[in-house]
This record gives structure tokens, C-alpha cells and sequence, in this order.
């Protein structure tokens, strides 16, 4: 029996779980690999370090693959955390890739969407692929697990691989549209099988703790994981401008490391010793690891962060004023408390935006398609009445389209999520086509992918269900990934003849009869 020593440390309450990042490129491809071993092979002897976390294509940029890389690790004597972003991969890649790991003994994943592909792919920026959410790659590990995933022939696997899966959290938001999001996303994500949480990058001692209280409040017994990126000032300052989706940096925060970038060493040891007091306070909080990570940190800087923060840790409470860098004006979920939090939940905001295209939707939703809506039984009969018949079929069928993609940019998915997303069409209106939940690429409420020019989709729909006092909805539903098999037909005849998700989510049918009902 394979022995899991990352899920070991992690899961044992009296350990705290110390991770390194380290980030595979494409240039010199062979030197960095060699680095990276050389590296992992340090940290195996050591007995500080329990897994190396491998980024997955990071800034969307091609990179060494880090599922063979995740091999190489494993054979010099330390768990690899294989990082799986959807960006690059259709479900049934996901699948098989997920079965090669097995295979060669690597259990643990960190499942995420990616940052959308940048401009440094062969001729020009890549096509996105975003066919699977987070979520739904953790019903895949779970279904994997239990091994219950059947082929063509109706065939199973004999082996349950025993996948140790988590998936990325984002707290460190300024906006409540964007902070409520992420939890209810996270909510999504650990039902569907999370084993355990990872932070994105930040320094601010009471959104750490917010994230603990949460789960706490909700009865989630899974590990956190935090972050602790040793940041220098170029680095920094390259977020604050440029931008580097999902993470903000505070103004005071890139002050303070402008002015330590003037010492002799560049501020370096500034750095370490500011990632050596976070790694103090969160241990201090009550995480269960701490994922590190820093351009151009070796053995001996991951080792002083880790024997200075633990030296650090009795007094971990004392240095919480040196970690208390809010951005401005930002949305925390509970009433503070000092530096930290109370476990009183700050009071919803009322009132939202909702325009007369989502109040029109959403009279035409309750009366048209909800199955207690009045013109439901008529409308139902009357798209029976027009699947039957090929030409009336096709007439109806471009009629809603034309409709739809005036009000809504339709693009004919035929799968539709309208209801799902505050009635906003996340195929043609978000890039990564996220229909579970928000990623965690906005900044302020914009789309990673157009800064300063297009509102997050999933921004847009709490503001609309935030105007109707139901922003809870968007944590309700685990929206099944899109059916492919339905691209360009009608979204209205799949749905009243129980072909699609929403078919099924409204109650109309089940999960056994709607799979019948698209293979007729």
C-alpha cells in the first residue's frame, strides 16, 4: 500500500504541513528540471518540507509539463502536488490524466481554472478550453475514488487510486460581490469532495482568519492551507501595475517594500523575515500548512522561513500589526475585533442594481418556465407540439436565437444557464465560460480578461440577486458542466422535452431519465 505522507502531515492535527512551490518554464527547460530535482532532493532529506506543490502553466504561458515533472519528484523521495488547471484540458483528458497520476503513485492534485492563455503561445494566444469547473473536477476525483466511473461497455475500474484532491480559495477581495462569490464558490467546491484548501497570495492577517471562522460556522473539517509568497518590491510593483489576475497588493504594503528594496541586499532579508512572521501567524490562527513560494527561493531561504517562523510562533499574536494591510475599503465578512474578527457577520448591504432586462427575465422565467408559472403547462404543450416536426422545429429554433442573442448575445449552447447566473450569459459573456461560480480572477469586479472594460458576470449576477434579497441562490446549484452534445439547438425545446441541466434542476426530471432522454 502507497503511503500518502503529504495527506498524512496534513490531516494530523498536531503537524503543521509545510509545502514548496516551484515553477516549471520553457526556457532551458532541462537546466530548470535539473534545478527543481536538485531542489526536491534537498527538501526529501530534509525533514522540514512534506510535498513539492508543481504550477500547472502559470500566467497561461506553456511551460514543462508538471505531471511528468510530478514523476521525477516522486522518485527522489517526496509527495509532488500536481497542480490541474481546466484551461488547457476537456473533461476527457482530465480523466485520463488523472488516471496516469494514479498510476505512477501520485495522489495528491490542486485543481483549478488557470489564468486565461496569454500571448506567449506558438503563433499567437491559445483557444481556452475551460470545459470542466474545480468543482466539477472533484465529482470526477470522487467518482474516481469510489470507483464507480463505467466505460462504454459498462466496465469499471478494479483500482480506487485513493486521489487527494484541493482546490485554490481566494479571501484577499476588496468588494462584497466579489468576497460573498468566492464563499459560495468554495461551498461548491467542498461539497463536491474537497479535501483541503488553498489560499491565493496575501498579507492580511484578518481576511487569513476570516476564511477559518467560515469554514468553522459551516461545520467544514478540512484543512487550510495558506500562502506565503516571499514578495519582493519588482514583483510587487509588477502586480500593482500590470496587473496578475485574482491578487491585489496594498498600497502600504508596496511602500514599505519600496523602502526595504534600499538595504544592501535588496530587501531580501526583509522579505524572508516578513514570510518567516506570516508563517507565525497563520500557523498561530490555526491553519494546518503553509504553501511557499518566491521568485528564485532556494533550500536555504524555504528552511530560515520555516525555522524563524516557528521560532516566531509563541509569539505570533504580537506581530498581527505588521499584517494588518486591508486593501482600501474592503468588504470583510465579519465584524471586526482588534486587528482580527469577531464571529458576528457583518450585516448584508440592501438594495443592488437590476435592470429592466433581468426584471423582464425574471417575470418571464416565473411565469414561462417555472413549473408553477401560469403559462407553463401551455408553453410546454406547445414545444412538444414543435419538436415533433422538423421544419417547425427549425423556424423556432433560429426565432429564439435571433431573440436571445439581441438581449442576451446568445452563442446557441443549447445547454442554457441563464437562471444559473443572475440571468447573464456566461458562455458568450464570460471567457472562461464559468457557469458553477466565480473564478478567481476579478479584480475590483473586473474580468481578469478585460480589466477596466468588462464587469465579472458573476459580479453582475449578485448584484441582481442582491436587488431581489436571493444572493443565496448562487450557492444553491452545482451546475453540471455544459452538454456538448445539445451546441446549436434550441435551448427552450431541450428544456420543456427535459433534455438539458435545467430540466432537471427545476424538477422536471431526473438524473437517470434526462441521460435517456438526450441518447433518444
Amino acid at each position: 500500500m502507497i503511503v500518502n505522507n503529504f495527506k498524512k502531515s496534513l490531516t494530523d492535527k498536531n503537524d503543521f504541513s509545510v509545502i514548496w512551490e516551484q515553477v516549471p518554464g520553457r526556457v532551458d527547460t532541462k537546466d530548470q528540471c535539473v534545478s527543481i530535482l536538485r531542489d526536491s532532493e534537498l527538501a526529501a532529506q530534509s525533514e522540514i518540507i512534506d510535498a513539492i506543490s508543481i504550477t500547472d502553466n502559470p500566467n497561461g504561458n506553456p511551460a514543462f509539463a508538471g505531471t511528468f515533472l510530478g514523476i521525477e519528484i516522486k522518485k527522489v523521495g517526496i509527495d509532488p502536488i500536481v497542480h490541474l488547471a481546466t484551461r488547457d484540458r476537456n473533461r476527457n483528458e482530465i480523466e485520463s490524466q488523472l488516471y496516469g497520476l494514479a498510476y505512477n503513485d501520485i495522489r495528491n492534485i490542486l485543481a483549478m481554472s488557470g489564468d486565461f492563455p496569454s500571448d506567449g503561445g506558438f503563433e499567437g494566444k491559445a483557444h481556452p478550453v475551460f470545459d470542466l469547473d474545480p468543482v466539477h473536477v472533484m465529482q470526477i476525483i470522487e467518482v474516481i475514488n469510489r470507483g464507480k466511473v463505467s466505460d462504454v461497455n459498462g466496465l469499471t475500474p478494479s483500482v480506487k487510486p485513493e486521489l487527494f484532491a484541493g482546490v485554490v480559495f481566494s479571501q484577499y477581495k476588496r468588494l462584497e460581490s466579489e468576497v460573498m462569490c468566492q464563499y459560495y464558490k468554495l461551498d461548491k467546491k467542498i461539497r463536491a469532495g474537497a479535501d483541503y484548501v488553498v489560499t491565493q497570495i496575501g498579507y492580511d492577517a484578518r481576511k487569513a482568519q476570516e476564511l477559518l471562522i467560515w469554514l468553522k460556522q459551516n461545520g467544514y473539517d478540512i484543512p487550510a492551507v495558506a500562502n506565503i509568497y516571499a514578495l519582493s518590491y519588482p514583483v510587487a510593483k509588477k502586480i500593482s501595475e500590470k496587473g496578475l489576475p485574482g491578487i491585489q497588493i496594498s498600497p502600504v504594503l508596496l511602500k514599505k517594500l519600496e523602502e526595504e528594496r534600499q538595504s544592501p541586499d535588496r530587501g531580501k532579508r526583509a522579505r524572508l523575515e516578513r514570510a518567516a512572521g506570516w508563517y507565525a501567524v497563520v500557523k498561530g490562527l490555526g491553519y494546518s500548512g503553509a504553501h511557499i513560494g518566491g521568485f528564485k527561493l532556494g533550500f536555504e531561504d524555504i528552511k530560515y522561513i520555516v525555522e524563524r517562523g516557528e521560532e516566531l510562533s509563541p509569539s505570533w499574536r504580537e506581530l498581527l500589526p505588521q499584517y494588518d494591510l486591508p486593501l482600501g475599503n474592503g468588504y470583510y465578512l465579519y465584524e471586526r475585533d482588534g486587528i482580527l474578527n469577531s464571529e458576528t457577520l457583518v450585516k448584508p448591504k440592501k438594495g443592488g442594481h437590476r435592470s429592466l432586462r433581468t426584471a423582464f427575465s425574471r417575470a418571464v422565467d416565473k411565469t414561462m418556465f417555472a413549473p408553477t408559472g401560469f403559462l407553463f403547462k401551455p408553453t410546454s404543450g406547445l414545444m412538444k407540439f414543435i419538436d415533433k416536426h422538423k421544419v417547425l422545429k427549425g423556424i423556432f429554433s433560429h426565432l429564439e436565437f435571433w431573440g436571445k442573442d439581441i438581449t442576451f448575445g446568445c452563442l446557441r449552447c443549447g445547454d442554457c444557464a441563464l437562471i444559473d447566473v443572475g440571468f447573464n450569459c456566461p458562455v458568450s459573456q464570460c471567457p472562461k465560460g464559468e457557469r458553477v461560480g466565480i473564478c478567481g480572477g476579478s479584480i475590483d469586479g473586473w474580468c481578469e480578461v478585460y480589466p477596466g472594460k468588462k464587469k465579472c458576470v458573476w459580479v453582475k449576477a449578485y448584484e441582481n440577486y442582491r436587488a431581489s434579497g436571493n444572493t443565496a441562490f448562487l450557492a444553491k446549484h452545482i451546475t453540471p458542466p455544459r452538454d456538448w452534445s445539445l451546441w446549436m439547438t434550441s435551448s427552450w425545446l431541450n428544456y420543456y422535452n427535459k433534455r438539458c441541466h435545467a430540466s432537471q434542476m427545476a424538477g422536471l426530471v431526473s438524473k437517470e431519465t434526462l441521460k435517456d432522454n438526450k441518447d433518444q
